[in-house]
């Protein structure tokens, strides 16, 4: 495109939500009918997030995308924050919630316990523990509660590694 034209193509989240992208002065947004995004404020929320690494207790913040706990310390809790009222960890807007993975990261016998914030839960569960090394979850909330999507276990993957595939 030549002569500062600017095109756009909507896209569809769900059938109740229209987004375009436009040029405004010398920023891009995302926008609806209703109100428009910055288009960095949007990539921050989905964009590649920094390895966090922790051997201490820790609250996760919203920020906060990938923790790896060195618990050979000693054991350690990682608080996972309320979701139902911080519109950064849940949108009602665009009906996403936020994913935390989790994994410990040393082969002690010292746990990283993962605990809840106020009332959620963890799939029904006020904590939830990883005891062996290499163990990681990743849990994700709809802003009422935290669902474990995934976990992973060294000790239960079916493989030996590393695998030599014939």
């Amino acid at each position: 495109m030549s002569g500062g034209s600017v095109r756009y193509q909507p896209l569809y989240f769900n059938t109740a939500k229209t987004i375009g992208v436009r040029k405004q002065s010398s920023d891009v947004e995302l926008f609806n009918a209703a109100d428009a995004l910055k288009l960095a404020d949007l990539m921050s929320k989905l964009s590649l997030r920094p390895i966090v690494s922790k051997s201490a207790d820790y609250t996760a913040l919203a920020a906060d995308q990938q923790i790896v706990v060195d618990a050979s310390g000693g054991d350690v809790d990682i608080t996972i924050p309320d979701s139902s009222s911080d519109e950064e960890l849940y949108s009602t807007t665009l009906n996403y919630g936020k994913i935390y993975n989790i994994k410990k990261a040393d082969s002690s016998s010292n746990s990283v316990t993962l605990l809840r914030s106020g009332t959620q839960t963890i799939d029904g569960y006020t904590q939830v523990a990883l005891t062996t090394g290499g163990e990681s979850i990743q849990i994700q909330t709809d802003g009422t509660k935290w669902y474990i999507v995934a976990q992973y276990s060294q000790s239960t993957w079916p493989m030996s590694w590393p695998h030599t595939w014939q």
